[in-house]
């Protein structure tokens, strides 16, 4: 009996606890994000239409259900990245929610969002503090190298005749 109930707790301790460690972390990082989506704002510039559902859900179409008229600030919900288009849940001032593409329709997302462009502002968003990481594109890596024959001072292969 002893020893069905060691080979028991060490089962737990081996494997369960790291998985619920590991589910718990996952799961601060995903608060953390919808956290820093909410203290975004939606700005609307120009009439913009609003679609049903969440943009995570119908992607970059999807069946509109309402338009806003410029002038209107809304709170964001959730900020989802697509293949194609930004989509951004938004709470409407009667209570229902629906999203926005950004693209269609012209709107300000205030604070303005990051872009992948700028690593020190993306670092910044994301709350690193640790250096961000340098693009990994750079004047040198843009530039081809050149072939060895068209290189200054590289030696010429005799041609036989």
């Amino acid at each position: 009996m002893y020893s069905k109930l060691k080979h028991a707790v060490a089962f737990v301790v081996g494997v369960v606890v790291p998985l619920l460690l590991a589910c718990t972390v996952l799961l601060l990082l995903w608060a953390q994000d919808v956290r820093n989506d909410r203290k975004h704002t939606v700005s609307v510039n120009m009439t913009t239409p609003v679609f049903v559902g969440s943009g995570g859900d119908n992607g970059c179409h999807g069946t509109q259900l309402t338009t806003v008229e410029p002038g209107a600030k809304l709170p964001v919900r959730r900020i989802r990245y697509m293949k194609d288009c930004a989509a951004i849940d938004v709470a409407l001032p009667d209570g229902r929610t629906g999203y926005v593409v950004l693209g269609v329709g012209d709107v300000s997302v205030n604070p303005p969002l990051p872009r992948e462009s700028n690593p020190a502002q993306l670092a910044k968003y994301l709350n690193c503090t640790h250096r961000p990481i340098r693009p990994f594109l750079n004047e040198r890596n843009r530039q081809l190298r050149p072939r060895p024959e068209e290189r200054k001072g590289a030696r010429r292969q005799k041609s036989v005749p």
